[in-house]
């Protein structure tokens, strides 16, 4: 049941001084729930309604207290009101889950929240941080909010959170998430071995260089080039891993200017670095 945390009793109605003694009842939605009253000290009469649970069902009920005398000479009086209730939001749902994204591109993403009294209060985060750049419209119990967000390279795998929530409701919120792909081409950096010092290399010193990748899908083709050649001789070595990728001239020629370029190659682009 959704209950809200505004009405959970009633407060007592009490009838003083009456003669003679009035007959005291409530009704909700003009149906009698409750006509048993007790005397308080002195000429007082009290009766209580308790509502333990209040339900969405009840929104916009009309209590009224009734009292009257057994008697045509006097007419009844009452008092009323209408129930307003907090509700929780019911459903959430990001809209327009596109797959996959690409890094450094805008995209527009909606989220609708229906069923909070009042509207919820929509919030956004991607990962355990909260994004501001968003636009909001409630209308009756439906609130509808547009994110506009860049993902970024490290941003693949992140999930998207839009969260539905009545303030005026302790812990009385929903949340939709969306894990998003975010697809680039390939990141490289290219350096000297890390074990080698760039200050001390030597005529006839065996050297090696290091091209670090990242790209989502992975990399379908390395390609390393010595001065513009593929560099496909005995001179050369290769090695390849899932860290690094790496090329190996077999020795320092004297004289001789090193240019050393590395292609990495997705279905997404191809990027080269020397």
């Amino acid at each position: 049941m959704a209950t809200a945390a505004v009405i959970t009793k009633i407060r007592e109605h009490l009838i003083k001084g009456w003669k003679p003694e009035p007959a005291v009842r409530w009704l909700v939605n003009g149906v009698l729930v409750d006509e048993e009253y007790e005397h308080n000290t002195g000429d007082v009469i009290e009766n209580r309604l308790m509502w333990p649970s209040v339900g969405r069902q009840d929104l916009n009920s009309c209590v009224q207290l009734s009292s009257h005398h057994n008697t045509v000479l006097t007419e009844p009086r009452e008092i009323s009101l209408v129930l307003d209730i907090y509700l929780r939001p019911l459903t959430i749902r990001i809209l327009s889950k596109q797959l996959p994204l690409v890094a450094d591109r805008r995209y527009e993403v909606s989220c609708e929240s229906a069923g909070s009294r009042p509207p919820a209060v929509i919030t956004w985060y991607k990962g355990k941080r909260q994004l501001r750049r968003v636009k909001e419209e409630t209308r009756e119990n439906v609130t509808v909010s547009d994110l506009s967000f860049v993902p970024t390279t490290d941003d693949d795998g992140k999930a998207i959170t839009c969260r539905a929530e009545n303030p005026n409701i302790t812990g009385a919120f929903l949340e939709d998430s969306w894990k998003i792909e975010v697809v680039f081409p390939p990141i490289v950096s290219l350096m000297l071995g890390s074990t080698l010092n760039p200050d001390d290399i030597k005529e006839g010193d065996d050297v090696y260089f290091e091209c670090h990748v990242k790209a989502n899908p992975g990399w379908r083709k390395l390609t390393w080039l010595h001065n513009w050649r593929l560099p496909m001789n005995e001179n050369f070595t290769f090695d390849v891993n899932i860290t690094f990728r790496s090329l190996s001239p077999s020795s320092v020629a004297s004289g001789r200017p090193v240019l050393c370029r590395f292609l990495a190659t997705t279905k997404h682009g191809l990027l080269q670095l020397t």
